[in-house]
């Protein structure tokens, strides 16, 4: 008797609450492509420009779709590029003004990608509350230029660069979650559950 009662309690568990949780993986070369084709403005003030600001390379560990509880996240983990850009800056200096010009190149890494993800009111794969954090962002200047010019290119790459990536990169997110949308639906309808946005 108490063989059947713990078979019957091992297949109850099985059923229902032992049900492995929904793990997707995403295509990394969707997300590279993704990232890689990000388009960032140029950018300018009184004293500087920076233009063609390319991502040249990108690569990430991994991306992939995961229930936590009740919910579904996607999550991009431990991703580094790099962005190429071309500077200029001048000053005037009593009565001569000075022009520095040159390649800049910045690296990141650390870089985490997280969001919601789930079934919208009109039956289709939706992404929402996106939120990227990138942990290490180093500028480097190629051409000849002083302490002044040195500094204020690499507030300018920490700053508005930095911010003008992290918030191009959940787009590209979208746009991978986008193009896999019938696997991750396949899955979801296949576990039985409800992922509702």
């Amino acid at each position: 008797m108490k063989h059947i009662f713990s078979l019957l309690l091992f297949t109850t568990c099985l059923s229902v609450f032992c049900k492995a949780e929904l793990h997707i993986e995403l295509n990394k070369k969707e997300m590279i492509k993704a990232v890689k084709d990000i388009k960032i403005k140029d950018m300018s003030g009184k004293n500087h420009w920076v233009k063609n600001i390319d991502v040249t390379s990108f690569d990430l560990d991994d991306i992939s779709v995961d229930q936590v509880g009740s919910n579904l996240q996607v999550k991009v983990t431990n991703a580094r590029g790099r962005l190429d850009a071309d500077y200029r800056a001048w000053k005037k200096i009593l009565f001569a003004k000075i022009r520095k010009s040159g390649r800049a190149k910045a690296t990141f890494s650390g870089v985490t990608v997280t969001a919601a993800v789930g079934v919208l009111p009109n039956g289709k794969i939706g992404m929402t509350s996106c939120r990227p954090v990138i942990r290490s962002f180093k500028v480097r200047l190629y051409g000849s230029f002083w302490d002044w010019l040195l500094n204020m290119i690499i507030r300018l790459f920490d700053g508005k660069i930095k911010r003008e990536v992290s918030k191009e990169i959940c787009p590209a997110l979208k746009k991978v979650v986008e193009k896999e949308s019938s696997k991750i639906m396949g899955q979801i309808q296949e576990s039985g559950l409800s992922f509702k946005l």
